[in-house]
């Protein structure tokens, strides 16, 4: 039986997710149309199930730069039942678990050909799953309230000045990589 606070969590998380659809349906009608006009549009509607795959966000044929609106929704879904797992693991065991998902998603999403819609599906979450615990891993610890009091208390301007500094060199090189 569901308790009042999950009842609570997902009726504002059900609310976030329609108005997040709404939005995706107008971005999904006005491209549509505006494919359609500019003569882009062949592939559309297509089948009745690429339809229905689109509008429901199992399929992103139409706009592929929504390939993690079904992922996020389903994690959205999930996320008590993460949390409710997590709390009572400890947290070295649910980053290896979800290690372990991660790097057999890797393999999956690499690896084994995308004609597979689920092995495709689950390629895409168990990698963004992994990046989910991280997250809440961070969170629940205050990683970032921690490396803040460590950095504010230990260094001088200068030092910080040349961690930030090479922080973004760093991030900018390194993205640059992937």
């Amino acid at each position: 039986m569901w308790g009042g606070q999950t009842k609570k969590y997902y009726n504002g998380r059900l609310k976030g997710i329609l108005k997040l659809l709404v939005n995706y349906w107008l971005i999904l009608i006005g491209f549509t149309g505006l494919s359609m006009l500019i003569g882009n549009g062949n592939q559309m509607p297509g089948t009745l199930w690429q339809f229905i795959g689109n509008v429901t966000t199992f399929d992103t044929s139409y706009n592929g730069a929504w390939w993690y609106l079904f992922v996020y929704i389903l994690l959205v879904l999930i996320s008590s039942f993460i949390f409710r797992c997590s709390n009572r693991l400890p947290d070295c065991v649910t980053f290896a678990v979800s290690f372990i998902i991660y790097s057999s998603a890797y393999y999956v999403r690499f690896s084994i050909s995308d004609k597979n819609w689920f092995l495709t599906k689950y390629g895409l979450i168990g990698m963004t799953f992994f990046e989910f615990i991280i997250g809440m891993l961070a969170c629940k610890g205050m990683w970032i309230e921690k490396i803040k009091c460590y950095i504010t208390k230990r260094m001088c301007i200068w030092k910080r000045v040349i961690l930030s500094s090479g922080l973004l060199i760093g991030i900018l090189i390194g993205h640059t990589l992937v």
